[in-house]
């Protein structure tokens, strides 16, 4: 019976990997202080991760559409990463 095993990671892979683990648990400890918005209005705020294309074509179309903004964010894990995502960006 063939066997599969997991890719294998380049020593630098998984360095970087391990950073990004560590940083994630030490920001979760990271004290904050939360800022509370007065409005005039009722807000709704629509957030688009990692900016898949349906949210960059579609997504954004449909705000524009109607008028209103969206917000792309991009995990600091993928800067530095190609990507035919970024050209929306």
């Amino acid at each position: 019976m063939p066997t599969t095993s997991a890719p294998r990671l380049w020593p630098s892979s998984v360095r970087l990997l391990a950073k990004a683990r560590i940083a994630h648990r030490l920001a979760m400890h990271v004290p904050v202080k939360h800022f509370y918005l007065k409005a005039e209005r009722p807000l709704v705020s629509f957030t688009f991760d990692d900016i898949p294309d349906s949210a960059a074509t579609t997504g954004a179309g449909i705000l524009a559409e109607k008028g209103v903004h969206g917000t792309f964010y991009v995990s600091g894990n993928l800067v530095g990463s190609l990507s035919p995502q970024w050209q929306h960006a």
